[in-house]
């Protein structure tokens, strides 16, 4: 049944490797554990772990996968992952990547919802706006939607309303 869940949501693969990834980074700090000893235990070399866990890794089997998960404890549970989705924290870190100040996923968040961007996030959002991928921002904004019980219409009008106001390059918005 695992399998069958995963094919399904496989459209978006890289993606949800990303988000595999943040979960066993996550769950690897809580356990005190480092890459190496993970990657050891699961049978895999510390760069793929490194990898998986930076949202890097470009592919890996889902045997592979589905041991390391279930040595931490995890699997592929489709309801948890859209109950939790970690989209908003994902988006609030690629757009704080080359910034000193950190844009958390509480103030993106706001920021979707409200389609105001403080002066010192304003470089962040047109970083997300132009240089995440779409996917991410599209699932950050159906987390702002959850979130908040706004509709995602209305939060992607005050995304396409940002993008103009800050002067993105994405045609897309």
């Amino acid at each position: 049944m695992q399998a069958e869940i995963f094919v399904t949501y496989s459209r978006d693969w890289q993606m949800q490797l990303r988000e595999v990834g943040m979960h066993v980074h996550d769950k690897r700090m809580a356990l005190g554990i480092t890459h190496a000893q993970l990657a050891k235990l699961a049978g895999l070399s510390r760069s793929t772990v490194n990898h998986l866990e930076k949202g890097s890794l470009e592919d890996i089997g889902f045997t592979k996968l589905n041991n390391l998960l279930s040595l931490l404890g995890m699997n592929f549970d489709v309801t948890q992952r859209l109950k939790k989705s970690p989209a908003l924290k994902m988006a609030a870190q690629i757009a704080s990547t080359s910034y000193r100040k950190i844009l958390t996923s509480d103030i993106l968040k706001n920021i979707l919802s409200t389609g105001e961007v403080p002066e010192d996030y304003k470089a962040h959002v047109m970083t997300l706006l132009d240089e995440a991928p779409i996917p991410l921002v599209f699932s950050a904004i159906e987390a702002t939607a959850r979130a908040t019980n706004m509709q995602t219409k209305k939060i992607l009008r005050n995304v396409s309303n940002l993008a103009k106001s800050l002067h993105t390059h994405r045609a897309i918005w």
